[in-house]
């Protein structure tokens, strides 16, 4: 499955930064991946582990709101150096 995909869907409107974005999808879609792999060797079918394992993303709330407000993009571009001090 193409999990980082799915998780750059889910992640896009958090408006991370992209290292942040890319951190943390590399980190889910693995952790995705080993619970995939979980249920196919616990008997499941691949669509059962696939729809078992998309379910357990409803669970990143807590996750996301974390990289939300320590990773948020800005909404404005910051004010450069120069343009700050211009005045002086």
């Amino acid at each position: 499955a193409d999990w980082k995909h799915l998780l750059r869907e889910r992640l896009t409107p958090l408006r991370l930064t992209p290292a942040a974005e890319s951190s943390l999808v590399d980190e889910l879609a693995q952790h995705l991946e080993d619970r995939y792999r979980e249920f196919v060797s616990a008997g499941a079918s691949p669509a059962e582990a696939y729809e078992q394992t998309v379910a357990e993303l409803a669970d990143l709330a807590p996750i996301r709101a974390h990289y939300e407000r320590i990773h948020r993009m800005p909404n404005q571009d910051p004010v450069p150096f120069a343009a700050a001090t211009a005045g002086n």
